[in-house]
């Protein structure tokens, strides 16, 4: 029991979805960790921090795969749409007979 009362009560080691969650927290660890990274190796706060930069990191990529995914999608049909158009304004309307010009009579034979 005395034994019990002298040692240093265990600090609560933060999980990587409570390092996710806590941005300022985590960005304070991740530097102290990095200042004494021979040390930090082996604690599992740090570890459980490096873990969440990570995990932030794919999930940052992920989102910027998906805006880049739809800024592509958009330009590809504003340049469909282009192609449609200058398609359309070079090909030849359809002949309409209602519409043609009216051939006049060819010029009568001279007789030498």
């Amino acid at each position: 029991m005395l034994s019990a009362g002298c040692t240093k009560p265990r600090e609560h080691v933060r999980s990587v979805e409570e390092f996710m969650e806590e941005p300022a927290i985590l960005h304070g660890v991740v530097l102290n960790c990095n200042s004494h990274r021979d040390h930090a190796m082996h604690e599992p706060e740090c570890i459980n921090a490096w873990a969440a930069v990570e995990r932030l990191g794919q999930a940052d990529d992920v989102r910027q795969d998906q805006k880049h995914e739809k800024e592509f999608e958009k330009s590809r049909e504003k340049v469909r749409l282009v192609r449609e158009q200058q398609a359309a304004a070079t090909r030849e309307a359809p002949y309409d007979p209602y519409r043609a010009p009216v051939a006049s009579d060819p010029p009568a034979a001279e007789n030498h």
